[in-house]
């Protein structure tokens, strides 16, 4: 098992956003449709793996600037078990705040707030136009595969946090991932905490020497941890992705939503054997 923190490897191209939020231009419009044309006027992207989308200006200004604001405290999360994924704090749906403990709920900045900003974004993020938007702008066939569930996670991965390059379980059809970085985040975490996207060489070269590496592997395109961005991909063969280790006193905050072709999303049923696929399912 990797016991150290392993170096950040090569990046031959950062990818970014030049937009910046418009609070004039964004209230002109409602939040949904806002949302809806950052994803259709996005550029579809084939290179290093077919098909994927880097998103700007994700939600209106106000919208993502009170989502960052109202960013559920990790302490309020539950750790993931039993998997890779240990040091990632994770609760699925809004709605399962509410069961919170008061003393709990009293540690968020405003518990009714976080629940009120939180539960118009996965109104919008988990509707049927949206994933409809998605799903045609990366040309899922829905034939081959029909979508039968779906999460909504808000996460937050801390220090020795890593995911090696891997293509996701066969189960999902669509990831898309948000980034919510701190106010206050350094500027190296811009370049750190982003995805990385790989090859099928780069992949090889990884899986060949996991346990040995104290280098990752070369990365063909990362997306920079940048506020108000993003990305979606369609679940492939050859989807390799992940992220470097996250230094210690890091936090890298994010917000994870899949589509399934199974019955329920992966991992999420109770009981021991369903979190085995969460083992090679893989959410970076």
């Amino acid at each position: 098992m990797q016991t150290t923190r392993r170096r950040a490897g090569m990046v031959k191209e950062f990818v970014g956003c030049n937009d910046k939020d418009n609070d004039d231009d964004d209230e002109k419009m409602d939040a949904k449709d806002f949302v809806l044309r950052s994803i259709e006027t996005t550029q579809v992207r084939s290179k290093p793996f077919a098909s994927y989308v880097h998103l700007c200006r994700v939600f209106p200004g106000k919208l993502y600037r009170e989502m960052t604001e109202y960013f559920p405290p990790k302490e309020a999360l539950a750790p993931a078990k039993l998997t890779k994924h240990k040091l990632r704090y994770k609760i699925d749906r809004v709605g399962s705040l509410l069961g919170l403990p008061e003393a709990m709920k009293k540690t968020f900045k405003n518990f009714t707030k976080t629940v009120e900003v939180w539960s118009k974004a996965e109104e919008i993020l988990l509707s049927e136009s949206l994933r409809k938007t998605v799903f045609k702008k990366l040309e899922v066939d829905e034939l081959e595969k029909k979508t039968r569930s779906k999460d909504f996670r808000i996460q937050v991965d801390v220090g020795g946090f890593t995911l090696g390059p891997h293509p996701d379980s066969p189960k999902k059809i669509v990831t898309l991932m948000l980034y919510f970085p701190k106010e206050e985040e350094e500027e190296s975490n811009k370049k750190l905490f982003g995805t990385c996207l790989y090859t099928k060489e780069q992949y090889e070269m990884f899986a060949d020497n996991d346990e040995g590496n104290e280098v990752s592997p070369p990365c063909e395109k990362k997306f920079l941890f940048e506020p108000n961005t993003g990305y979606a991909f369609k679940v492939g063969e050859e989807s390799y992705h992940g992220v470097d280790d996250i230094p210690p006193r890091g936090e890298r905050r994010t917000l994870l939503i899949n589509w399934y072709s199974t019955s329920k999303p992966v991992g999420s049923q109770s009981g021991i054997f369903p979190n085995i696929w969460d083992i090679i399912r893989g959410d970076t």
